[in-house]
């Protein structure tokens, strides 16, 4: 049976940039390939994301990822996809925070190094006076 989703990420006004990182991790944890500007197609819907996790599906050929007005739309056909849209939701999240995070220490010149273990992502940041 298809199932498609269209869930609301939690972040506002979203850096293209960031996301495409976040995204190209996102896409090498998984095995994927990651597409700019794909369609994304289900069993009787299609929809054009700027980005799409191509992960196969039952009826789907990957799960989109787009820029709206409200902020980020990550959406597909899920029926057969061996991960949960939610999990991938929260997952982009996590990647954008720590990108984002990322980017500003660099445009501040500060030295820092990010560890990550099976559950968490930590960035250590050297501050000196």
């Amino acid at each position: 049976m298809s199932n498609w989703c269209v869930l609301k990420a939690d972040i506002k006004n979203p850096n293209r940039e960031v996301l495409k990182k976040a995204l190209e991790e996102l896409a090498n944890e998984l095995g994927v390939e990651l597409r700019e500007k794909t369609m994304i197609y289900g069993y009787s819907m299609e929809r054009l994301a700027d980005f799409g996790l191509m992960i196969r599906g039952t009826y789907g050929n990957g799960i989109g990822v787009s820029i709206s007005e409200d902020g980020i739309e990550v959406f597909g056909d899920t029926h057969g996809m061996r991960i949960n849209i939610h999990e991938l939701r929260e997952k982009i999240n996590q990647l954008y925070i720590k990108h984002s995070v990322i980017e500003a220490l660099n445009e501040l010149g500060y030295v820092y190094e990010v560890v990550k273990d099976r559950e968490n992502i930590v960035i250590d940041v050297v501050v000196s006076t």
